[in-house]
């Protein structure tokens, strides 16, 4: 038996030192790709530098418009690419918890103990960008159908061009062309909507909180019913992440967060710290960081936005207003806004810093949702005012990132 013990001890020992020499070969071409990747983007920055300044000296101003749109796109795609290594590829701490129970070291896997990955909190890695004050331009929202002036209250784009609209005063979802300033698809739905995500290849979600459920819509072909997930509590906020629905229940006595599948299995929730604090009174709206390893809930009755990690313990907080849209940028920034204080505001991805960037100076009236354009670099704003001026229209304001800025 004891020669047995030895030989099974000394497989683990073996099995280990494969398994580390393998993380290491697996962190090591990593290195080598980033290396490789950053050598790449330092090369075609130089040749764009080069380029444009020839192209200005030879006063080729077409050209020079066309490769300066074309630069725009790529500093673009540099900027998501270095918030995604700032963050997935952090250094990661980890503690070791020996097992103290001999009597069945023996039987179970992790005879010895078990490795936990800790969470980091990391400084700001969000880009630095800047919001025009001036609005850029006005959407239409509302349908020849429309009896009420529109309350768009969730917003969630489709694609590029094609933003889903949810209008709880009239009861319905609408598809709108952002780019030709037209609706092109709509549908009544059965009570007021609260919130609405896009499901990729081609389904919405949306909550109803009254009636307790989530509906899904297919735009395959136009807006249509498809299935439908009954929820324990009045559902609020909705968000897609990978498989999953992330949704907030808003109702006080059972304020929490679930992450639920596709078909509704409820995966996980959230509703208290680890100290048995209550998490949420009142939660609204939700954001998910570009690399989708951080949550970023409003709290009306906190008066805060809440930043919270993928295990749902907090990692920064910001009080200040009663919060409602919430929405994030490719660079990482958040921005939220408040009906009641008339006000957009500009956060860092740790929420640590923040600004006012819109107010009713800038043409918006008791904002209620956020959407940001990636493509389009673009934060769409819908009110909640009774001046039909408005609140039927989505007001359009241009991010600018830095060096567009000092440009």
């Amino acid at each position: 038996m004891k020669k047995e013990i030895i030989a099974c001890l000394d497989k683990f020992e073996h099995d280990l030192e494969v398994d580390a020499m393998t993380y290491k070969k697996t962190n090591e071409d990593k290195m080598i790709k980033l290396k490789s990747e950053l050598d790449h983007l330092q090369t075609d920055t130089l040749k764009t530098d080069i380029l444009i300044s020839k192209l200005k000296r030879d006063k080729k101003y077409n050209l020079l418009f066309v490769e300066g749109k074309r630069a725009a796109e790529r500093i673009l795609d540099y900027h998501e690419r270095i918030y995604e290594i700032s963050t997935r590829n952090c250094i990661k701490d980890m503690i070791y918890i020996p097992t103290t129970k001999l009597d069945t070291i023996l039987t179970r896997e992790n005879m010895f103990g078990t490795v936990v990955e800790l969470e980091n909190e990391l400084d700001p890695c969000n880009s630095t960008e800047y919001l025009e004050s001036s609005e850029l331009g006005q959407i239409n929202i509302k349908s020849e159908t429309d009896k009420k002036t529109c309350y768009a209250i969730g917003l969630a784009f489709l694609s590029t061009e094609q933003l889903a609209v949810a209008d709880k005063a009239n009861k319905n979802l609408k598809i709108v062309d952002v780019s030709y300033d037209r609706i092109v698809s709509e549908i009544k739905l059965s009570s007021s909507p609260r919130d609405v995500t896009f499901i990729p290849p081609d389904q919405l979600a949306v909550t109803f909180g009254d009636e307790e459920r989530i509906q899904l819509l297919s735009t395959a072909k136009g807006l249509k019913k498809a299935e439908q997930i009954r929820t324990v509590g009045k559902c609020r906020g909705i968000k897609y992440d990978d498989g999953k629905l992330i949704v907030v229940y808003d109702t006080k006595t059972r304020a929490k967060i679930k992450i639920l599948s596709l078909n509704g299995e409820v995966l996980c929730k959230f509703q208290s710290n680890g100290s048995g604090t209550v998490l949420v009174n009142e939660p609204k709206y939700i954001g998910l960081s570009p690399d989708h390893n951080h949550m970023y809930v409003t709290d009306i009755s906190k008066m805060c936005i809440l930043r919270l990690s993928r295990l749902g313990n907090v990692q920064g907080t910001f009080g200040r207003d009663r919060f409602i849209g919430v929405a994030v940028s490719a660079g990482g920034s958040v921005y939220a806004c408040s009906k009641s204080g008339n006000t957009v505001y500009q956060l860092s991805d740790d929420l640590s810093k923040v600004q006012t960037v819109l107010t009713t100076d800038n043409g918006i009236k008791e904002p209620i949702a956020l959407s940001v354009s990636n493509a389009k670099n673009m934060l769409y704003v819908s009110c909640g005012s009774t001046d039909a001026n408005v609140s039927n229209k989505l007001h359009v304001f241009k991010i600018k990132l830095e060096t567009e800025a000092l440009a």
